[in-house]
C-alpha cells in the first residue's frame, strides 16, 4: 500500500488539466440542457395540468422561482435558535477547519482495499451524471405511471439540484480553495476569479448526495428507515470524497449542510403551497371543503 507521501506525490503529477475541466463544464451544461428539453418533452400534461399536479409546467416553474426567492431570503425571517442553529453550524465548520491537515492525514494513512473498491460506488451518489439523469427517470416514470408522488419527489430533487448548485458553485468561484490533492496546506484560498481549477470549497458530492437524501428522508417522514438509509448513503459520499483525496473534512461538512438546509426549505415551501390550496368555506349548509386549482 502506498504511503500517504506517494499518494500526495502521484496527486500533484495528475492534476486535472484546466482545459478538461473546462472541457468537462461544458458537457455537462450541454447534458442539463438536453434533459431539460426532455423533461419538456416527455412532460404528458405539461400546457393542460393544474398548478400543483406535480408537473413541469409554467406554474410549477414560476413556482420554483418563488422558492429560489424565498430560500435565500429565509433568514430575514429567522429567530433566535435559527441563529443559533447557524452559530453552532458555522462554528462546527471553523473546528473542522482548524483540524483539516490532522483528519486528511489519519484518512490518508488508513487506507485500504476495501475502503477503496467501497468509497468507489458510494462516491457516484454524489455525482450530478448520474444523480442528475436518476431524477429525471423517476419524473418520467412518475409522468407515465400518473404517480403524483413520484412527480413530487422527483421535482423537489430537481429543484433542489438547481438551487443547491447555483449555491455551492458560487461560493466555489468566490473562494477558490486547493484541493488536499493540490496542496499540502488547507489554508491556499485563490479568491474570487472564474477559474474552474481550485474549487474544493465546497463540496460539490456532498451538497448533491445530502440533496436527494433530504427529500427522501422529508417525503418519508412516516418510515425512519428511509430517513436513516438516505442520510448514511449521503454520508458515505461525502466520506469518500475525503478519503479520494479530493476534499477536507470541513469542505465536506459545509456542502452536505449548506444542501441539508436549502432542500428542508425547498420541501416545507411545497408542503405550505399545497395546503395553501386547501380552503374551508362556510356556508348556509355547512362547511364545504374546496381545492383551489
Amino acid at each position: 500500500m502506498p504511503s500517504r507521501s506517494q499518494a500526495l506525490a502521484w496527486e500533484r503529477n495528475n492534476k486535472p488539466n484546466p482545459t478538461c475541466v473546462l472541457h468537462h463544464s461544458m458537457l455537462y451544461l450541454i447534458v442539463v440542457i438536453m434533459i431539460l428539453s426532455t423533461l419538456i418533452l416527455l412532460s404528458p400534461c405539461m400546457l393542460l395540468a393544474n398548478e400543483h399536479d406535480y408537473y413541469i409546467n409554467k406554474e410549477f416553474i414560476s413556482e420554483a422561482f418563488n422558492n429560489t426567492y424565498k430560500v435565500y431570503t429565509s433568514p430575514l425571517q429567522w429567530d433566535s435558535s435559527d441563529w443559533f442553529k447557524a452559530g453552532i453550524f458555522a462554528g462546527s465548520a471553523i473546528l473542522l477547519y482548524v483540524y483539516d491537515r490532522q483528519m486528511q492525514n489519519f484518512v490518508q494513512d488508513n487506507r485500504s482495499e476495501f475502503l477503496t473498491s467501497f468509497t468507489d460506488i458510494t462516491n457516484q451518489l454524489g455525482n450530478g451524471y448520474v444523480v442528475l439523469p436518476a431524477e429525471v427517470l423517476l419524473y418520467c416514470y412518475g409522468a407515465l405511471a400518473k404517480d403524483e408522488k413520484a412527480r413530487r419527489i422527483s421535482l423537489e430533487m430537481l429543484e433542489s439540484f438547481a438551487i443547491v448548485g447555483v449555491t455551492v458553485n458560487g461560493i466555489k468561484f468566490l473562494a477558490h480553495r486547493h484541493r488536499p490533492s493540490a496542496s499540502d496546506s488547507p489554508d491556499i484560498w485563490d479568491g474570487p476569479s472564474f477559474s474552474t481549477h481550485n474549487i474544493a470549497f465546497p463540496s460539490g458530492h456532498a451538497s448533491i448526495a445530502f440533496s436527494w437524501a433530504t427529500v427522501l428522508a422529508e417525503e418519508f417522514k412516516d418510515k425512519p428507515v428511509v430517513g436513516i438509509v438516505s442520510y448514511a448513503l449521503a454520508a458515505c459520499t461525502s466520506f469518500a470524497r475525503v478519503y479520494n483525496n479530493k476534499h477536507w473534512v470541513s469542505d465536506v461538512l459545509v456542502g452536505a449542510l449548506l444542501s441539508h438546509i436549502i432542500t428542508k426549505k425547498i420541501v416545507a415551501l411545497h408542503a405550505e403551497n399545497d395546503n395553501n390550496d386547501l380552503t374551508i368555506n362556510p356556508s348556509l349548509r355547512g362547511i364545504s371543503i374546496s381545492f383551489k386549482f
